[in-house]
């Protein structure tokens, strides 16, 4: 003990731990590095974006008929490039592609915006789900690298058509099922964002998304109850 020290300000110092900066720093870099991986994966899709490289066929379909919708103000009934009636589809992608048109004016940045913003909240969520499971910060972060640098999601992120949609809604319903049931006390945002990711889903691809959901409960059951024990964080 230094001489005229305060013993009070002594022991309180004693009673904290060396380590707890760098253990904040620990804790922090897993985050940065996971949004940094978000904002690389944006600005690596962003040319795409801009210039039609590659296309896909539904793609037109889904760009006529929503630059027919807001030409028309029927946002109800889709219409194909010929005029006839076109619901072979549920109708949240044409509502994606009118919401960029809304915003950035008809073009194919303007289309593609809202698949982008939705692969980023994908990636977020894909955090979520794996803290949820039991995962580290570390594990979190690996997970969405991995997700961000598979070339399938990659393509998916720039192709307007209803699959990014439908992921976006399973990945949230996940997070909210997973919520419910590892916790006693889950928040009360869980219910909602199980029943909102499962109806989000629904409306970007109809029933073939609620088996994919059910199908991802069922193999997560499956897991919960083989795992050992919950990773203590």
């Amino acid at each position: 003990m230094q001489e005229g020290g305060d013993p009070k300000q002594v022991i309180l110092a004693s009673m904290v731990p060396a380590t707890d900066a760098p253990e904040t720093s620990d804790r922090r870099w897993p985050v940065r590095s996971a949004i940094v991986v978000v904002a690389v994966f944006l600005l690596a899709a962003l040319p795409f974006a801009l210039w039609q490289f590659t296309s896909n066929s539904d793609e037109a379909r889904y760009t006529l008929a929503a630059a027919r919708m807001m030409e028309t103000g029927d946002y109800i009934v889709p219409y194909s490039a010929w005029g006839e009636v076109r619901l072979l589809k549920p109708p949240l992608t044409y509502y994606y592609a009118v919401a960029g048109f809304s915003l950035f004016g008809q073009s194919i940045f303007a289309v593609k915006s809202m698949w982008l913003l939705s692969a980023a909240a994908i990636l977020g969520l894909t955090w979520a789900l794996a803290k949820g499971i039991g995962a580290t910060r570390t594990g979190a972060a690996v997970a969405v690298a991995a997700l961000a640098s598979n070339l399938l999601f990659y393509r998916a992120a720039l192709t307007h058509n209803p699959d990014i949609p439908q992921v976006l809604g399973i990945a949230l319903a996940l997070v909210g099922f997973v919520r419910l049931a590892d916790e006693d006390r889950p928040p009360v945002w869980a219910p909602y964002a199980a029943w909102l990711g499962i109806a989000w889903a629904f409306m970007a691809k109809g029933l073939l998304a609620l088996v994919l959901v059910g199908l991802a409960l069922a193999l997560r059951a499956s897991y919960g109850r083989l795992r050992p024990s919950r990773v203590v964080r």
